[in-house]
């Protein structure tokens, strides 16, 4: 890390939607700076402060696959009731790749995923919520990647399922 930054990892909160468990980074100037633009980040949590860049990028790497899937459906309908099916591909493209990119990291690096309960968890509540076109959408997007992708969501190296 550059001495004049200071990094800063985020992970955004249930009040997101589809964006809930999605980590980001962000460097700041220094540690006054940093305390005084995450205040207005009220929907995100802080998890690391001054780490260095390859802390903050494994952290990033650690954000759960299914987070990455449901904020790809979130963003698609961030501007449109009904966006094309070009847009959603294009961020269904996207969130695999940051898969993709992810799952290489942590196996480089050997690091080791938190428990994904409380995103599927969320997850299945958000789709629960009154049907409209988006959580059809997010349902058909979850079936379709897990399909094609070879179990993309429902990685059980990467979550761990309550009986039911």
């Amino acid at each position: 890390m550059p001495e004049n930054t200071f990094n800063v990892v985020f992970e955004y909160d249930e009040t997101t939607g589809g964006a809930y468990g999605v980590r980001t980074w962000t460097s700041y100037r220094d540690q006054a700076e940093a305390e005084a633009m995450t205040k207005v980040r009220t929907n995100e949590k802080i998890i690391a402060q001054g780490v260095s860049d390859e802390e903050a990028l494994d952290l990033t790497s650690l954000t759960p696959e299914i987070c990455r899937l449901m904020c790809a459906v979130e963003q698609a309908f961030q501007d449109e009731i009904r966006p094309s099916k070009e847009m959603i591909s294009f961020h269904m493209s996207n969130a695999k790749y940051a898969i993709a990119a992810d799952r290489q990291r942590i196996s480089e690096r050997h690091l080791v995923r938190h428990n994904g309960h409380r995103y599927i968890q969320a997850a299945r509540k958000l789709l629960a919520s009154r049907p409209t076109f988006k959580t059809a959408s997010m349902q058909g997007a979850m079936i379709f990647l897990q399909n094609q992708q070879g179990q993309v969501v429902l990685d059980l190296q990467d979550f761990t399922f309550p009986r039911e």
